[in-house]
This record gives structure tokens, C-alpha cells and sequence, in this order.
């Protein structure tokens, strides 16, 4: 199984052979933030997150370059 969001790759590197393709594009919603924890779904962009925990003085540390990118756990 191949989770994916935003797919931008041109080469289709991504794209599995005979597997299935599991889609977060919907999966982007945030549960619930409070000052130490934050819920949210498989598809919220990293910029969202950062977001959300900005008013508590709190980041998510492993930002990647493209800050639209999505955090599968």
C-alpha cells in the first residue's frame, strides 16, 4: 500500500505496480490542539500544523523544504 497526498513527481516514481494507492487529500483535518498535544489527520499539510501550534509558542521540528508537504504517521 502506497499512501500519497499531493503527488508532484513527473516521472511517476511513485506510482506503485499492482499495489493500492491509499489517497489523504480528504484526511486533512485537525482533531483537537492544546498547549502539549495536537491531533490531526494523515493529509494536513505541514504549513497547517505549523500553524496550529504557532499560538502556543510550539512547532513541529522536522519541516521539510516544500511547506505544503503532508506528515504520514
Amino acid at each position: 500500500m502506497l499512501p500519497v497526498w499531493a503527488q508532484s513527481s513527473l516521472t511517476d516514481g511513485a506510482t506503485p505496480m499492482g499495489e493500492t494507492v491509499v489517497a489523504t487529500d480528504h484526511l486533512d483535518g485537525v482533531i483537537a490542539v492544546s498547549r502539549s498535544e495536537i491531533t490531526v489527520q494523515a493529509g494536513v499539510p505541514m504549513n497547517v500544523l505549523q500553524h496550529e501550534l504557532a499560538p502556543y509558542g510550539a512547532f513541529y521540528p522536522p519541516v521539510p523544504t516544500y511547506d505544503g508537504a503532508v506528515g504520514l504517521s
